[in-house]
């Protein structure tokens, strides 16, 4: 993984090596957070708020799925 003051010289964003043009450190920039989709410590969004529209359950259960499309049961 290149760190993101390498990342800006090697995409041609900047001239100059961050050895040659240290990068400027803000009081309020924060420290970078790894991303971590796919990991068990993802996040996972929750609703507090009661769905507004229910699924629909056919009459007398059967759920046809693709429907039999000319096939001989």
């Amino acid at each position: 993984m290149i760190p993101p003051e390498w990342h800006n010289w090697m995409v041609h964003n900047t001239d100059k090596t961050p050895i040659e043009e240290p990068r400027v450190e803000y009081k309020w920039l924060q420290d970078h957070k790894q991303n971590l989709t796919g990991s068990d410590q993802a996040y996972t969004p929750y609703s507090t708020t009661k769905t507004k529209i229910g699924s629909w359950n056919p009459p007398g259960g059967r759920v046809v799925i693709g429907g039999n499309r000319g096939a001989n049961f």
